[in-house]
């Protein structure tokens, strides 16, 4: 299981950095980066971490070259590609498995 988990970080990861860096650089995004010790591992503690973050309230302008209104800065927890860190970031919400 915990192998797992560590394999949906590393590609939600991945996927997020190349998303976002393919569709648009966001510098704000790259400032928010900040290494933890461990992601959030249930909601409540997700919801805290997202709150102390405060990405929601980050002045950015990223998200308006998708001109559609639903993409917004929002907290991520994610491992690094080495898979030897955690990190916390504000990157624009993006679906990265499934669909919107």
């Amino acid at each position: 299981m915990e192998g797992l988990v560590w394999m949906v970080l590393l590609l939600s990861t991945i996927t997020i950095f190349i998303k976002v860096s393919a569709i648009t650089f966001c510098e704000k995004s790259a400032i928010t980066v900040r290494y933890v010790e461990h992601c959030p591992t249930d909601f409540r503690s997700w919801e805290i971490a997202a709150k102390k973050m405060k990405c929601e309230s980050i002045e950015q302008r990223c998200s308006d070259s998708f001109n559609t209104g639903r993409h917004r800065f929002q907290y991520h927890c994610v491992i690094n590609a080495w898979m030897n860190a955690t990190l916390e970031v504000c990157a624009l919400n993006r679906t990265i498995f499934g669909t919107e």
